[in-house]
């Protein structure tokens, strides 16, 4: 029993790591549209013409 339910929090533990990594990967994505979206608004070009 102790066995299966260390098993169970190791799957638990993956799975909100997992969910980590895909949170911060979707926010880093917001966080691109954003800065694009302030560049259009304010009228900044990127130096290397993105």
């Amino acid at each position: 029993m102790r066995a299966s339910a260390r098993f169970a929090g190791g799957i638990a533990d993956a799975a909100l790591f997992l969910a980590g990594g895909l949170a911060t990967r979707i926010t880093g994505t917001m966080r691109d549209v954003d800065g694009d979206a302030l560049a259009a608004v304010s009228g900044y070009r990127d130096p290397n013409g993105f």
